[in-house]
């Protein structure tokens, strides 16, 4: 029974090992990914950056903005050129950008008209600057303005794979909408934390090995521990032999070889299976002469105990006023 206890412990423990590297393994491999994601999309604003700068130096015509100009049109914001003057009606988030935030999103609402976003150019910035990070990354871009979309890639089913990544608006009425897809190997998210599932891969081989070296542990003695000479006898547990005829004692690497009074003592105890046997009768069945004494039984008890000490779960009881057993502590 507790053999059979220590083996469902036993699986429990491993079901539940298991269980904990599966879900160590799922988190890291989505942080990892939520971290490649974020990566991409702050290359991507760069990008962007870069690219509305290219373009402002394609676009010749010196503009400003001002955000207060006469009372007139003190509601909107003005992007005036030289040729050219652009109200927009002032949106009330305008208020919680700063400075840069303001000229870059009214730098690209002018460039709108005047030099716009070429898709097929900001797909190779930023396979660019994929390339100079080590992402080995397939993308598409997908640009939106003034109720046309523009696609960077043409197969359509790239889009219906590919991670989606955080949608980036520009101006006060979702005047440009760009979205990015990304699509990245497996491998290459693994990488990223390979220390961490080489770490968990280690402690699952450990606790699988760990749990069939002990389900077979009881099965050893016949394999690894064999005796040194093949011997007949019974078993008194499933790690110990008891060869009666010879007397012999069969543990692990150990022959103990029981003689004279002590291992007709040993056979009579375990004859009874466990029970008590009185004093008088140990005493009458060992010497059958009748020359023996209490103390000579004393003795042989002694001397017994020492030969089985190194077998701690093979016991000479003593209880008074019921003599002695042989305790053998089960599995």
């Amino acid at each position: 029974m507790k053999s059979v206890l220590r083996k469902i412990i036993l699986l429990s423990i491993c079901m539940v090992v298991c269980l904990l590297c599966a879900w160590v393994v799922y988190r890291n491999f989505i942080h990892s990914e939520k971290e490649i994601r974020m990566q991409i999309e702050r290359l991507f604003n760069e990008c962007l950056r870069s690219d509305k700068d290219a373009r402002e130096l394609e676009t010749p015509s010196f503009y400003f903005f001002t955000l207060f100009p006469d009372n007139e049109k003190s509601g909107f914001i003005t992007i005036q050129s030289e040729d050219s003057t652009i109200y927009i009606k002032k949106p009330d988030e305008i208020e919680k950008m700063n400075s840069e935030e303001k000229k870059y999103v009214l730098s690209q609402l002018y460039l709108l008209d005047r030099n716009p976003i070429r898709v097929s150019s900001l797909d190779s910035l930023l396979c660019n600057e994929l390339s100079q990070n080590n992402i080995p990354a397939k993308i598409a871009i997908v640009y939106e303005a003034k109720g046309e979309k523009y696609c960077s890639a043409v197969d359509t089913s790239f889009y219906k794979s590919a991670w989606k990544l955080k949608e980036v608006v520009i101006g006060f009425q979702r005047d440009i909408v760009l979205q990015v897809y990304a699509k990245l190997p497996v491998s290459y998210i693994i990488a990223q934390s390979l220390p961490v599932y080489t770490l968990v891969l280690l402690i699952l081989v450990l606790s699988v090995v760990g749990g069939i070296l002990f389900l077979r542990g009881n099965k050893k003695i016949a394999v690894l521990l064999a005796p040194k000479v093949q011997r007949d006898g019974i078993l008194l547990r499933s790690d110990v032999l008891y060869d009666k005829e010879n007397g012999v004692l069969v543990y692990a690497d150990q022959e103990i070889t029981l003689t004279n009074y002590k291992l007709e003592l040993f056979n009579l105890l375990l004859e009874n299976n466990g029970q008590y046997v009185a004093s008088d009768i140990l005493q009458s069945a060992v010497w059958p002469d009748g020359l023996s004494t209490k103390d000579a039984l004393m003795q042989t008890v002694k001397r017994l105990r020492m030969d089985l000490k190194e077998i701690p779960f093979l016991k000479v009881e003593n209880l008074r006023g019921n003599g002695y057993r042989l305790f053998i502590e089960p599995v």
